[in-house]
């Protein structure tokens, strides 16, 4: 074997397989989501697409035990730069729950693109997180508190309930009782004036006089506030022509008007009528 050739083979071997380009710091990342971060619904996939010859990006995913070498696009072809920005925006309501992986590939205008894949995302829109999101954390610092001095509290002076003595007590009832009694006094004045000026409204003495005679309340019921009750008799002279009394004969002083004269009864009232104002 030649010696001569052994540091050309060597060089050659040391030559990068063809494929995609390196990465290089600042032109193709993919910041947040982080790998092995659990994410759900809308999510806003964050980092850097940029390029000195930069020409455009796309944005792609794919099922982490894929062997298939099968990616879905999220963003077809973008020819925006970003730095340190928002790429995209990836629904995952309408995949299956499980551990993906995105692809950022930035296409400069000649040459391979430059690749930035980040593993293990986890799509949990159904089921629950098992352990929390990893991520930058800034650990806050501890604060320590101070607790202030007890403050006295004031305390109220005690009341003693006093009881009166009993010639107060029988004082108070006195005045209570009279109280009342001047209370009912003044409602009942009160009544019989407002009956005394209704009454004169009701009519002349005389009907008046009738109605108390024939109209009467029942003692075995309630107060007829707003109604009364009429019974008709038939008159003598109506009974003459076939008027016949229905129900039950009550025995008080309204039958005088059924069963004697009309007009000796009309007679017998206003003579009661004229002593009533003649006392």
């Amino acid at each position: 074997m030649n010696l001569r050739a052994i540091p050309v083979l060597l060089a050659l071997w040391a030559l990068p397989a063809a494929g995609p380009a390196a990465q290089a710091p600042g032109f193709a990342e993919i910041t947040r989501p982080v790998s092995g971060e659990a994410v759900g619904g809308v999510v806003t996939i964050e980092g850097t697409a940029n390029h000195p010859s930069f020409d455009h990006f796309d944005l792609t995913f794919a099922y982490e035990a894929d062997t298939t070498n099968t990616w879905f696009p999220i963003v077809d072809e973008d020819r925006s730069r970003v730095v340190e920005g928002r790429l995209a925006v990836w629904d995952t309501a309408g995949i299956t729950d499980g551990e993906y992986m995105l692809r950022l590939r930035v296409w400069p205008a000649d040459g391979e693109p430059l690749v930035a894949i980040v593993h293990g995302v986890r799509v949990r829109n159904y089921t629950s997180i098992e352990t929390p999101t990893p991520g930058p954390s800034l650990a806050a610092p501890a604060v320590t508190a101070t607790e202030p001095p007890p403050t006295a509290t004031p305390t109220p002076p005690a009341v003693i309930p006093t009881t009166p003595e009993p010639g107060q007590r029988v004082g108070n009832a006195l005045l209570a009782g009279g109280v009342m009694a001047v209370i009912v006094l003044a409602a009942a004045g009160g009544y019989a004036a407002w009956r005394a000026a209704s009454r004169a409204n009701w009519g002349s003495a005389r009907a008046i006089h009738r109605a108390e005679t024939v109209l009467m309340q029942p003692s075995h019921g309630h107060p007829h506030r707003n109604h009364f009750h009429v019974r008709i008799y038939c008159s003598r002279a109506d009974r003459f022509h076939g008027c016949t009394d229905r129900g039950p004969v009550w025995q008080h002083e309204k039958k005088r008007y059924k069963y004697c004269d009309i007009a000796q009864a009309i007679n017998e009232e206003d003579a009661s009528i004229a002593n009533d104002h003649n006392e």
